[in-house]
């Protein structure tokens, strides 16, 4: 075992510093230390985000929880060069648990001693499965609203409560001769007609006024 990776080990685990290590337990997220990419300590959190014990893990390369050489290099290369840079590294990955399970994973880190990565680096691991799961879903919601609106017969005209307009469907810009990048710096008393019933632009002004649409 490395002097250093030792010595660490044991200011970390030292019971005078109850202070530091109830933070370790307390924390919702994975906490650990890599001196050259290599685990000298990680709190119980992210033994059981990556499924390993931390006898697994320490002394082990950092490489076992990634899926591919490729994502360890991409990882350590742009996340030391964020270190060095300005003193702390923040990326987007994917750790792969011991039962195989890929998992998203913002990672962040610093170094202990100023911007010197060889003295040891701290990390904190959260786990954003689900939210990268919530995003995708949404990603795929937005896709099916934009072909429904685009193949929609009749004129989309979609606006906020101020008025100004946020989406337009192609049959919209084809009905009032705008483009969309027009339409969409535009607002609904720009586009109603002169003669456009009274309660038209009441109810407008209303829903300008309170944020809802004016009762009938």
């Amino acid at each position: 075992m490395d002097k250093g990776q030792n010595t660490l080990r044991k200011e970390i685990k030292n019971d005078s510093d109850s202070f530091v290590k109830s933070i370790f337990r307390a924390v919702p997220i994975g906490i650990g230390v890599v001196i050259d990419r290599k685990i000298s300590f990680v709190n119980q959190q992210f033994c059981e985000m990556v499924g390993y014990s931390e006898e697994e893990l320490v002394d082990q390369s950092a490489r076992m929880v990634y899926p591919s050489d490729e994502e360890y290099e991409r990882v350590g290369k742009y996340k030391y060069e964020q270190i060095q840079e300005r003193g702390v590294g923040s990326i987007e990955t994917v750790f792969i648990r011991k039962d195989g399970q890929l998992i998203n994973i913002l990672l962040s880190s610093s170094a202990i001693e100023g911007n010197d990565i060889s003295k040891g680096v701290t990390f904190s691991a959260t786990n954003i499965t689900e939210h990268k799961q919530e995003e995708k879903k949404l990603k795929e919601k937005e896709k099916k609203y934009r072909v429904y609106i685009e193949n929609a017969p009749v004129g989309v005209f979609i606006a906020d409560t101020s008025g100004k307009y946020t989406d337009v469907n192609q049959e919209a810009c084809r009905m009032t001769g705008y483009s969309r990048e027009e339409l969409l710096k535009m607002s609904i008393p720009q586009l109603s007609a002169p003669n456009a019933p009274p309660e038209t632009l009441e109810s407008f002004s209303e829903l300008k006024k309170t944020g809802k649409k004016k009762q009938k």
